[in-house]
């Protein structure tokens, strides 16, 4: 899974590419802020997820696998830490 260019990591050149909404700029209760979060990360995941079943790991070089292989599961363990703290708090 080559990138085929040079990334740009900079804030205002991601914000502006990603398909995520901006977060409210205005003061949020804490349950606000972690069901947003929740929702974000389920998006990102679910796009993590259509990205390697797109490139599927027999289609990439190893060092490809090797990284899908570790990032993938990243965002889903992020969501469900979320959701658990929603849950104690309801």
């Amino acid at each position: 899974m080559a990138l085929r260019f040079v990334p740009d990591g900079q804030a205002q050149k991601i914000a502006t590419a990603t398909r995520l909404q901006p977060a409210e700029r205005r003061p949020l209760k804490f349950r606000v802020v972690v069901r947003d979060s929740t929702v974000r990360i389920a998006d990102v995941s679910e796009w993590v997820r259509e990205r390697e079943q797109l490139d599927g790991p027999g289609d990439v070089d190893l060092a490809s696998q090797d990284v899908l292989i570790e990032v993938v599961p990243k965002p889903e363990k992020q969501q469900w830490t979320l959701r658990v703290q929603l849950e104690e708090r309801a």
